[in-house]
């Protein structure tokens, strides 16, 4: 698994891949951000069955795109939720039979962005961290004890302090403690993550 060192910035990797031989930095380029489109194209309610698709479709045609982004503008994250939107803008115009629902939308999208453009940001903020914690509870994996992991799981399922210590057979004190760890391992990723991925 190819991760950024702390020293090489965001930027950095970016001026890397505009050297479409350079291989490692499109491997750590694609490692970093498939997933985060993934999630944007959920978000955007792109059918499943088509997220693969675009996701292939929008890391190839950063392979062109990517000169175009301009630090100066903005954080990379925001300029590359341009790009997926546009690009499923792009790909729903061409099937006639989505797009009138599509411009619907697109409509009031525009609207709304020309009223407040915070939702569109907000809304790829909110994928963003989401793609930071899925990278981070990756990160952990090793770091942490499986029960500990878990207590974790059972947490994000809603399980109360009792039933997660009815079912892995562990006191509630240690609920609590175990909580507290994989939390902090967490925090300590997530910051690590934004070091490593964020300018």
């Amino acid at each position: 698994m190819i991760k950024p060192t702390p020293t090489k910035t965001n930027f950095t990797l970016l001026n890397r891949a505009l050297d479409l031989d350079d291989e490692e930095a499109w491997k750590a380029l694609d490692e970093n951000y498939r997933r985060y489109i993934y999630h944007l194209l959920h978000g955007l309610d792109v059918p499943m069955n088509d997220i693969e698709d675009f996701t292939q479709q929008i890391m190839v045609g950063l392979t062109l795109k990517l000169k175009q982004y301009d630090r100066t503008k903005g954080q990379f994250r925001s300029w590359l939720g341009k790009v997926v939107r546009n690009e499923v803008l792009m790909q729903y115009r061409k099937q006639k039979s989505r797009a009138q629902t599509l411009e619907r939308y697109l409509k009031e999208v525009e609207t709304k962005k020309s009223n407040d453009s915070s939702e569109l940001e907000q809304r790829i903020l909110k994928e963003w961290n989401k793609h930071l914690y899925s990278l981070a509870l990756e990160r952990i994996q090793t770091k942490t004890s499986v029960t500990s992991l878990r207590v974790m799981e059972l947490t994000r399922q809603g399980c109360s302090t009792e039933e997660i210590a009815l079912t892995i057979g562990i006191a509630e004190t240690s609920v609590y403690n175990l909580r507290r760890i994989v939390k902090q391992h967490l925090t300590n990723e997530i910051c690590e993550l934004r070091r490593e991925l964020e300018e």
